[in-house]
């Protein structure tokens, strides 16, 4: 078995999400596993730390952050086994993640390996930047939610076949700015009959990082990825097969290499 872990990355005016990307690309490099670094922007981010071995796909792009294009062309330049979706902003248990990257080897199509997705404060995050050891979540924090708000199965972390992630054609880069195409995907792979699972009592951690935007319904795509993720829950599965045999052309694509 091989694995990948593909993060998704633009950097933002603060620098908090590079400072958020580069620890978990150290957290990701010290696993037995491939780390791709995708990037999505109109330059690279040269004042990124990338750990050694780490590899370096960038697409440029003028508009607003694609994260699914981003995931795309580095699920392109892989050819691993297993692919694992890690959000540059979240980070979880390392054992628990390998133990998961097998288990999707061997058996299962999907897995999402956590229940909770726990919020550090920016105080947190900075010991946690200090330490490298995650905090111990309270038994309060409840499973599937975040703030209150329902955690999409392909949210934060997710771990899949590459197999399953081809046959639904990536996910949809129609989807632009905030949002919805986590769910998309979600709806793509229990849709067509995907073996789905969520490790129940485990947590992640999402790193503090400032908002752009500090309301979902202010961003400037929000009501076109509301219209797609629609699409996605409700289509034909003629359309939805129309679509996938596009996408997949796409994947089958050429990237720039930095």
């Amino acid at each position: 078995m091989t694995a990948v872990a593909i993060v998704p990355y633009r950097v933002d005016l603060s620098g908090n999400r590079r400072i958020n990307a580069e620890a978990v690309l150290r957290w990701l490099s010290e696993l037995n596993i491939t780390v791709l670094l995708s990037e999505h922007a109109e330059q690279p981010d040269r004042e990124l730390s990338v750990p050694a071995g780490v590899i370096r796909v960038f697409t440029e792009s003028t508009g607003s952050f694609n994260k699914a294009c981003a995931i795309n062309r580095g699920f392109s330049a892989s050819t691993d086994d297993v692919i694992a979706i890690v959000d540059a902003d979240t980070l979880m248990d390392s054992r628990t993640f390998m133990a998961t990257l097998n288990r999707v080897a061997s058996h299962d199509d999907v897995i999402r390996p956590f229940s909770r997705l726990i919020e550090l404060a920016e105080d947190q995050r900075d010991t946690y930047l200090q330490s490298a050891v995650l905090p111990q979540p309270a038994q309060t924090d409840r499973d599937d939610s975040r703030n209150g708000d329902v955690i999409p199965l392909c949210g934060g972390i997710v771990i899949m076949q590459r197999a399953r992630y081809f046959s639904v054609g990536g996910m949809d880069e129609r989807f632009q700015g905030w949002g919805g195409e986590d769910d998309a995907l979600s709806a793509a792979f229990v849709r067509t009959g995907a073996t789905v699972k969520v490790l129940k009592n485990e947590p992640a951690f999402h790193l503090w990082h400032d908002r752009d935007i500090r309301s979902r319904s202010g961003h400037a795509h929000y009501q076109r990825n509301l219209q797609l993720l629609n699409w996605w829950q409700n289509c034909s599965e003629e359309d939805m097969k129309s679509h996938v045999t596009r996408a997949q052309s796409v994947l089958r694509g050429k990237i720039h290499l930095d």
